[in-house]
């Protein structure tokens, strides 16, 4: 893992219209003290517009060719860039001025507001195992409180995924914006939609995306050397979304009439894993490999804290698609502390009932060959493994 002394990365998703762009203006223009360096998909008339703005530029090298990258230096001392190519490659370029010293120390990257988190991420988390000077921190999405019941469950043709549910799905953090446009009863129902599809993700409530850069920036959330925090999920019955939503009188269009028992087989849900005892490091490994490559449900987001055998720390895990890291925690197991693994996985088409059988089979196998399975090392490689020749399709 890249020691935290690096640039992290957080990065802005949320449906059109959602209020990303008004985030990263405020960002690009408050007196916050903080050197942001803020990469959209382009740079729009209300950002260059902005007086005082510096225009700068530094040859960017990608391969074997070479462009002028441009950027926008801002009086508050943030920067603001379109990166159109390789991103990696332009922040490295832009980090850096001439005498050493660095222009910024966060980077916020906005998607579109159709873009999947997934790929963006794995970038930025490969990049980091890789010594980049940049690691991911987290991904937050913005909602839009009045309409984002609608856009949860706006039908789609068979087999594909709600661009606004996955969004949800990716979340380390999710903003309810708009707050001023709905009533409590309405919010109560968006939390309850939210919650339906990820279950670990703090919630925000904001106007006009206004709120304290301290709960959405440095939050670590794949730092695997800090224990994590699961709540609990209830995967055996978990809320629907469509059914609190119809409960609200708030009625919208589905492939067949909304009635309070209606269910969405391939919604987006948080499940989850528990087993009391400790489990062997290459069977689990071997396990979470062939699930998040292999198996036909699409898993967006895991993680977890894992019990494994003859080891006094506690294991973390974090995935993001088919990439997963299992590394050992700065924190122990205490004397008599009940050694439980807990696993949460955020994805369309999952069973709770599915997964557990699943994994106490893998267990099984691995008690049955006297715990000498192959598997990776201590080392939490990075998997599918990503040394594989295929890249798998995006969820």
């Amino acid at each position: 893992m890249a020691e935290h002394s690096n640039i992290p990365v957080t990065i802005v998703t949320g449906f059109l219209g959602a209020g990303k762009t008004t985030f990263l203006q405020y960002v690009l223009t408050a007196n916050h003290g903080l050197r942001i360096a803020v990469i959209q998909n382009e740079l729009g008339d209300e950002i260059g517009g902005i007086e005082q703005a510096v225009v700068m530029s530094a040859a960017n090298k990608a391969g074997t060719e070479s462009t002028q990258l441009q950027w926008l230096q801002l009086p508050n001392g943030c920067i603001c860039c379109s990166a159109k190519d390789d991103l990696i490659v332009s922040l490295e370029t832009m980090l850096h001025t001439p005498d050493g010293s660095t222009r910024f120390d966060y980077v916020l990257v906005e998607l579109s507001g159709l873009a999947d988190p997934g790929p963006i991420a794995g970038i930025f988390w490969v990049d980091d195992a890789l010594e980049s000077q940049f690691f991911l921190d987290a991904i937050l999405t913005f909602v839009d409180a009045r309409h984002i019941l609608e856009l949860l469950h706006e039908p789609r043709a068979e087999g594909c995924v709600n661009e606004a549910q996955r969004q949800v799905a990716f979340a380390d953090r999710l903003v309810v914006n708009k707050r001023d446009l709905v009533t409590e009863q309405q919010l109560a129902v968006v939390r309850s939609a939210l919650r339906a599809i990820n279950t670990s993700a703090p919630i925000l409530v904001s106007e006009r995306s206004r709120l304290p850069l301290v709960d959405v920036l440095r939050l670590g959330a794949f730092d695997l050397r800090r224990e994590l925090l699961l709540p609990p999920v209830d995967s055996a019955a978990p809320l629907e979304p469509a059914a609190a939503c119809c409960s609200a009188g708030q009625h919208h269009r589905h492939d067949a009439q909304c009635t309070s028992s209606h269910r969405h087989d391939d919604a987006i849900v948080t499940c989850s894993v528990t087993h009391e005892g400790e489990v062997a490091l290459g069977a689990l490994t071997n396990w979470l490999g062939e699930l998040l490559w292999h198996w036909p449900p699409q898993i967006f987001r895991c993680k977890g804290v894992v019990a494994v055998r003859g080891e006094a720390a506690k294991y973390m895990l974090q995935g993001v698609c088919s990439l997963f890291d299992l590394q050992p925690a700065d924190v122990c197991w205490s004397p008599g502390e009940a050694r439980v693994c807990k696993l949460i996985f955020v994805g369309k088409g999952l069973s709770s009932h599915s997964l557990q059988a699943s994994f106490r089979s893998a267990l099984l196998l691995d008690n049955n060959s006297g715990g000498t399975q192959p598997g990776n090392s201590a080392t939490g490689q990075r998997t599918p493994h990503e040394h594989g020749d295929a890249e798998r399709d995006s969820p």
